[in-house]
């Protein structure tokens, strides 16, 4: 028994490493692929800047562990199935919440404090409170274990101070909160600062064309942001 715990925790830290690996060397999809793989990162990532603030937050929906796992070769179908089966539940979100000083240094404000002001408001305009770590899941409390170390060691100080908040709803029989495929608006709130996020997130459907000049456009829009022609989807 002994034995397959810590075989479940190596493969659990393989996969987060992966994951790390995939985030910080930007792997690229075939070119058969409809998805861009660079795009769909910057697509998720929020940042305030200016006045001194440094403000990031990262929307990580299940597709990004998707995408990024299905680039290893190693790893089964079913494996992965498994892993993102255990997220569904879930929204996460990697918050950096801090200042930088006059002297250039900075300072970063705690997970408690981030925690006492974040919200996560869904389509229907309802609010959500992040999950208290000890009630996590034990497989969730796991990763983001894993990833804490892994991110220091990757980005230094920027990567300790980079907390993650797990948002879900019980009533909702394991239906995910924010979906990138659904239409509408995933946010998130941090004191005064909003973070928002329009979907379906482009990066994940097929480029559409705009009829007048043949450019590709982005999946989600129906009409040419310059000629105003409704764009047509990829042959």
């Amino acid at each position: 028994m002994q034995h397959l715990k810590i075989k479940s925790r190596n493969m659990k830290t393989r996969i987060v490493t992966l994951f790390i690996f995939s985030l910080y060397f930007h792997l690229s999809f075939s070119q058969k692929s409809i998805i861009d793989y660079n795009k769909f990162v910057q697509e998720t990532q929020k940042n305030v800047s200016g006045s001194g603030k440094v403000n990031i937050v990262w929307w990580i929906p299940i597709e990004f562990w998707d995408i990024t796992l299905h680039k290893n070769k190693s790893l089964s179908d079913d494996q992965i199935k498994k892993f993102i089966d255990e997220l569904k539940p879930y929204s996460i979100f990697a918050v950096v919440d801090g200042e930088v000083g006059a002297l250039g240094g900075f300072t970063y404000n705690s997970v408690d404090s981030i925690r006492n002001n974040i919200v996560l408001i869904d389509n229907d305009k309802k609010s959500y409170k992040p999950l208290e770590y000890k009630n996590l899941d034990p497989n969730i409390q796991n990763l983001l274990t894993i990833l804490k170390p892994i991110l220091k060691n990757a980005m230094g100080q920027l990567g300790e101070n980079m907390n993650f908040f797990v948002f879900t709803d019980k009533k909702s029989n394991n239906k995910r909160i924010s979906d990138p495929y659904l239409k509408g608006n995933v946010q998130i709130n941090i004191k005064d600062n909003i973070y928002n996020w329009k979907t379906p997130l482009g990066s994940l459907l097929p480029l559409k064309i705009c009829p007048k000049d043949g450019e590709a456009m982005n999946g989600a829009w129906d009409y040419c942001p310059w000629d105003g022609e409704k764009l047509t989807n990829q042959k």
